[in-house]
């Protein structure tokens, strides 16, 4: 399995357990579908031994509705700024600007790749249907990592998300 990590919180963004492409080298779209995820919470699940103690209820079953990525890699969801030069100012650039000094660091070629990759990204895509996105973190809730994107596609059923390919690391379990 490969899990992708984001380069500045270490927080899992996504695993090749769900269908992903890479477009334009700049950005990878995670395909997701809807789903409920039922955690049984059982006397057994801790410890406990139902035959040495007094009969209780039945024991309850939680169950959470969301995005399947979002459920598995526990993204969390953050307030979105209210425009998207807001956004672009208060979220992206310095973002962006994280990224690219490590790569200036680790990688100088691909720089001006993905200066102009994420340009086009950000005014093809996001400047015309900012209102539609959300945006999540990872876990630790890092302000300065990275913001995932989801949308929907036309049928407005199936979510999808994007990110940066050069804000994540593969690592291999």
């Amino acid at each position: 399995m490969i899990v992708f990590k984001d380069i500045i919180s270490g927080d899992e963004i996504f695993s090749d357990s769900f269908p992903y492409k890479l477009v334009d080298d700049i950005y990878y779209e995670i395909e997701g579908k809807m789903t409920t995820e039922t955690t049984d919470i059982s006397d057994e699940a801790i410890g406990g031994n139902a035959s040495a103690e007094e009969p209780t209820e039945q024991a309850e079953a939680a169950s959470q509705t969301g995005i399947n990525f979002v459920l598995a890699m526990r993204l969390v969801s953050v307030s979105k700024p209210t425009t998207i030069k807001k956004f672009k100012v208060e979220i992206l650039k310095p973002y962006l600007q994280a990224v690219k000094k490590k790569l200036t660091a680790e990688n100088p070629d691909r720089v001006e790749k993905f200066q102009k990759g994420i340009l086009k990204f950000v005014t093809e895509r996001l400047d015309k249907n900012y209102a539609d996105w959300d945006l999540y973190t990872g876990e630790s809730m890092n302000p300065d990592a990275m913001h995932v994107m989801v949308n929907y596609r036309e049928d407005g059923v199936t979510p999808y998300m994007v990110v940066f390919k050069d804000g994540v690391v593969e690592e291999k379990f």
